[in-house]
């Protein structure tokens, strides 16, 4: 099951291009459990949310329209460094 079933997209987001994290977007996802962003890259495009049981963040990486991989962290940041190491730094 995706993290995106049940749940709708807020206007923030994280982009591979320059590595931003939109500010405010840490608090947007820990205040609603049912929010998430997207995460844009040159190679993919994925989602983050919290996963409210875990706390963490947890992030689906699509790629030519297939959910190829599912990363949880502590910090978005975290994701971010792993996902664009290993899906493309562009």
């Amino acid at each position: 099951m995706s993290i995106l079933e049940g749940r709708y997209m807020i206007e923030l987001g994280m982009s591979n291009f320059g590595h931003t994290i939109d500010d405010g977007l840490v608090e947007a996802l820990c205040a609603d459990p049912h929010a998430y962003a997207q995460y844009s890259g040159w190679e993919f495009c994925a989602y983050v949310c919290v996963e409210p049981d875990a706390d963490r963040f947890t992030c689906e990486v699509w790629r030519y329209g297939k959910l190829v991989e599912t990363v949880e962290a502590d910090a978005l940041d975290e994701i971010m460094r792993f996902v664009s190491g290993k899906y493309g730094e562009k």
